[in-house]
């Protein structure tokens, strides 16, 4: 009987690499790439498996906090509990507070660190490679897992394997990591045959990790001993501590652990994995057509081939005559981008920020912890948002000092408060909201809450918002 391993979730994501489907607000671990749920409840699900594993913890970024618990909800898995980073400090830190915040719950915790957005085809090859992995991880190792490298890819990271562990089942010490290299390297490494692709994922026990991390990198273990003793409690999320934490150094766990261990291990793995990591490996882990194909949405493709069309503004995308391409439609932005140069969509980000435009945040449609709003028009003096408003959820009691704003209800039943005095508002109906009055919209009823909401005035802006109550404790 093995014994039951703790999976804290890493969630620290910002949504660079997929843009313009994947913003900062609402990074690519929250995205559905297919029908299936969101990428981080697919992985929860992934190690829900009740004789392997505890219910999982995430580590997330404190602004995705929400999006964390509506995935998770919507997908029946909970989480065991949810650690808020206030910073990203990337995964040698998330992985030192996620294994000191489990071994506290048990002392001989046996810990599989897994990225919240990865995809495994084999989910039943995942399972047999956790527990073949298992003893040699009992026995002081810190194991990963290697992809057995298909192709030569320069989008991932490459682990050379050594000699076998003794008694290792399959199992090979680590000569060196690789990074993301070039084409002739990454050919090489396909060539040479004892090269894989380094999956990202760690299985070790805890006590051991955190002794070997002391001796490593001890700034790291004092920092997130810090910011886990400091942390708090907030609607049952565990936020760490932003000074301490903000201390640490960004470092991944590869260079500040693996790299220099003598511990490390590495078990060759066939499941069908895939990073998602570009709009090239999401293309290779896509079903296709008969001319290599994939698309999402309402595309077609006329005399092309090797191409990606994805389309989830509702607009009918074609590619002609094209090979090797990428087009990407969202109601706000369109990449088109050469396959083999998915890796600089950085670029475009970087554009973006530097011009201080929003695109590489938000996207047209945002997630509140209530439901979504979806901006449709806005001209000078006015802005027009669709709301949608989940069951039994409630926006803050609050008020603006710059517009008004003028409910008419297309779905559902609205509750609102207006001032003194509160009423149901029924579908085709509407209410106004005069500047500066106390105004609170609430959703009862077991169906959704559609709206069109209109603002005027002469400032409008997301940070015109005075809040009085609010039970997401944002007040």
């Amino acid at each position: 009987m093995h014994p039951q391993l703790y999976p804290p979730i890493l969630s620290g994501g910002s949504g660079n690499r997929l843009w313009p489907v994947s913003r900062a607000c609402r990074p690519k671990q929250f995205l559905s790439l297919s029908d299936d749920p969101a990428m981080i409840a697919c992985t929860a699900l992934r190690v829900r498996d009740a004789g392997l594993f505890h219910p999982p913890t995430v580590i997330s970024n404190a602004d995705h906090r929400f999006l964390v618990a509506d995935a998770l909800e919507q997908a029946g898995c909970p989480p065991a509990g949810v650690l808020l980073e206030p910073c990203g400090r990337n995964t040698a830190a998330a992985i030192a507070v996620g294994a000191m915040h489990l071994l506290k719950q048990d002392p001989d915790a046996i810990v599989l660190a897994v990225p919240s957005d990865h995809v495994i085809a084999d989910e039943a090859g995942f399972l047999a490679a956790i527990r073949q992995a298992l003893p040699a991880a009992q026995a002081g190792n810190i194991v990963t897992f290697g992809a057995v490298a298909s192709r030569p890819d320069t989008g991932y990271g490459y682990i050379q394997k050594a000699e076998p562990l003794k008694d290792g089942q399959g199992i090979f010490r680590i000569k060196r990591f690789c990074e993301k290299p070039d084409a002739a390297a990454a050919q090489s490494y396909v060539e040479a045959g004892d090269y894989l692709w380094n999956m990202g994922i760690f299985l070790f026990k805890a006590a051991d990790l955190l002794k070997e991390m002391q001796a490593l990198c001890p700034e790291i273990c004092a920092g997130a001993a810090q910011a886990l003793e400091h942390a708090r409690q907030d609607l049952g999320f565990v936020r760490l501590d932003a000074d301490a934490f903000a201390s640490l150094p960004s470092i991944p766990f590869d260079v500040a652990v693996m790299e220099k261990t003598a511990k490390g291990a590495v078990l060759p793995v066939d499941i069908g994995w895939s990073d998602v990591g570009s709009w090239h490996s999401l293309w290779n882990a896509m079903p296709k057509d008969s001319h290599r194909n994939a698309h999402k949405g309402d595309t077609g493709f006329f005399g092309s081939d090797d191409c990606l069309a994805w389309s989830n503004a509702g607009t009918y995308t074609a590619l002609v005559g094209v090979s090797n391409v990428a087009v990407i439609v969202t109601d706000d932005a369109v990449l088109v981008i050469d396959k083999r140069h998915s890796e600089e969509v950085r670029q475009v980000v970087e554009h973006l920020k530097s011009a201080r435009r929003s695109e590489h945040v938000l996207a047209s449609k945002v997630y509140r912890p209530w439901g979504s709003y979806q901006n449709l028009d806005a001209g000078k003096g006015y802005v027009v948002k669709r709301l949608e408003v989940k069951s039994g959820a409630s926006l803050s009691l609050q008020y603006h000092h710059h517009r008004a704003e003028h409910w008419t209800v297309v779905e559902g039943v609205a509750t609102v408060t207006r001032g003194d005095e509160t009423f149901d508002l029924q579908a085709n109906t509407s209410t106004y909201i005069a500047k500066g009055m106390t105004h609170r919209l609430e959703n009862r009823r077991s169906e959704p809450l559609v709206l069109i909401e209109v603002q005027s005035g002469d400032y409008i802006d997301e940070e015109d918002i005075v809040r009085l109550e609010d039970c997401y404790g944002r007040v």
